[in-house]
């Protein structure tokens, strides 16, 4: 009974964990969706209005010209014919066409059209023949003293039809515009119960309304409400684990702690290749955790946690005793060296290198040698690099890895006496690749020549690379082109 309360307690605790961010992120997904919609009528909007001011600035322009020249009508309809903006440009005196862009000279009254008091400069949206489904819009700039006067143009309704009132593209469903009270499309109220926006245009007489297509607005708010229950999901699973971290305090410490005592860590080995015959010459150890409830839990979540909880200098003498206890195991190692990674912290003590010495002399009786490799930074230490000279002298290798990462001074290098330089992998992904750090992996190459070390290239995974580095003299290749990391029963079968 018990049981099923915690049971019902804790399902409970989880859907409260789930659903309590769905509740406040998915009403701030909509809003964002709907947002993102609104900018980018917003943005159509504005390229309209601009598109369209330009057309209309253009034409008082030319109706400019038309008033400043001395007017030939031959020579205004040899200009103007082919322009497509508008569908014809009429020029009016006394409330007679005396000239057109299409027909050149002509006679013709429209008075009529003008009303008694004649017409304004500015824009309109006009009938022509008095027919709503042939409205379109017209540019008038008549005369300061005559309102009977001037020069009008007739924007060609192909163009408006073609920009305004149509299924325009994949998120804008149709564009109504409006000068004074009358609209097109002609048959359109000025209105929208759809997702829209208003827009004016600050210099003429014209406004608009841009709607959205449903479609893009339902795939735009589906497509951000989808990423707000992934961040939802997340921000449950970031509180669950935070819970876990407060309520159950240092449990993952306490099961490393109890798992060294167990042995329930175990090491993978990644070979070391001669890039000449390709023959195995020496082994990284990588230490491995196998959680008797959790399963396999990599190195960087454990090593860190190490690290911070004191653990690191007792991980470290756990792998240093188990790779002799698996390599005792066999017959015959054939292999020259191994190497361990050693923490900057497991050299400040008299008793570790005491361990590395004893490690050292167990694995040389087996015919290895054991090989210390430190980061780079551990050289900026006087004390690390003290201790370094002393396992050299005791003939243990001191090897330097993913050198060129870090931010050692070559002077500090060269008081430095170590064997191998390990170049790091991120150098080894630029062979083939346009990359500024191409140089670098060069320049790295001739210093481990220029200081006789040898040298090893990791995260060595294509046909290229190794052609590369053989041609450059690097005398050791690591990865996954020759070997993934190989648990004991497999580096058995292979040596």
């Amino acid at each position: 009974m018990n049981l099923n309360k915690q049971f019902t307690l804790e399902l409970k605790s989880l859907i409260v964990i789930l659903i309590f961010p769905l509740l406040i992120i998915i009403p701030a997904a909509v809003a964002v969706a709907i947002g993102r919609v609104t900018d980018s009528l917003d943005q159509y909007s504005t390229s309209f209005i601009r598109r369209v001011d330009s057309i209309i600035e253009e034409l008082y322009f030319e109706h400019d010209q038309v008033k400043k020249a001395n007017f030939n009508c031959e020579s205004f309809k040899d200009e103007l014919f082919f322009d497509s903006t508008y569908r014809e440009m009429f020029f009016v005196e006394n409330g007679m066409v005396v000239c057109t862009s299409r027909l050149g000279n002509a006679t013709a009254d429209i008075r009529h059209l003008l009303g008694t008091k004649g017409a304004r400069t500015g824009e309109y949206l006009y009938n022509r023949a008095g027919d709503p489904s042939k409205r379109t819009l017209i540019v008038a700039t008549v005369a300061d003293n005559d309102p009977f006067s001037g020069v009008f143009s007739v924007i060609d309704r192909e163009y408006l039809q073609t920009n305004i009132g149509k299924q325009i593209s994949d998120r804008v469903g149709a564009l109504k515009f409006r000068v004074g009270t009358q609209t097109f499309p002609q048959y359109d109220d000025f209105s929208s119960d759809k997702h829209h926006v208003r827009a004016k245009s600050h210099q003429y007489s014209y406004e608009i309304i841009v709607e959205a297509k449903q479609s893009y607005l339902e795939h735009m708010i589906s497509y951000v409400v989808l990423q707000g229950i992934i961040v939802s999901l997340l921000l449950s699973s970031a509180f669950v684990a935070f819970r876990r971290y407060f309520l159950k305090g240092d449990s993952l410490v306490e099961d490393l702690k109890r798992g060294l005592d167990r042995d329930e860590l175990f090491l993978m080995y990644q070979p070391v290749v001669d890039s000449e015959n390709k023959s195995l010459v020496a082994l990284e150890a990588l230490a491995r955790w196998e959680h008797p409830s959790m399963g396999l839990i990599g190195p960087n979540v454990f090593i860190p946690l190490a690290e911070d909880y004191g653990l690191i200098n007792k991980l470290t003498s756990y792998v240093l005793d188990r790779v002799y206890r698996d390599l005792c195991g066999m017959d015959d190692v054939k292999v020259s060296y191994v190497g361990v990674n050693i923490p900057p912290q497991y050299l400040h003590h008299a008793k570790h290198i005491e361990h590395l010495r004893d490690t050292h002399r167990s694995l040389d009786a087996l015919g290895v040698t054991l090989c210390v490799e430190v980061t780079e930074r551990q050289l900026l230490d006087d004390d690390a690099r003290n201790a370094l000279t002393t396992l050299r002298g005791f003939g243990i290798k001191i090897s330097i890895d993913d050198f060129g990462t870090g931010h050692t001074a070559l002077s500090v290098l060269q008081k430095t006496s170590f064997d191998v330089l390990k170049i790091d992998k991120c150098f080894i992904d630029t062979i083939g690749v346009d990359s500024v750090n191409t140089p670098v992996l060069q320049t790295i190459i001739e210093l481990g020549h220029r200081l006789g070390v040898d040298l090893v290239a990791e995260g060595v995974e294509t046909h290229e690379q190794v052609s590369y580095l053989e041609s450059a003299s690097v005398q050791y290749l690591q990865g996954y082109h020759f070997y993934k990391p190989l648990n004991l029963t497999q580096l058995r079968e292979i040596l």
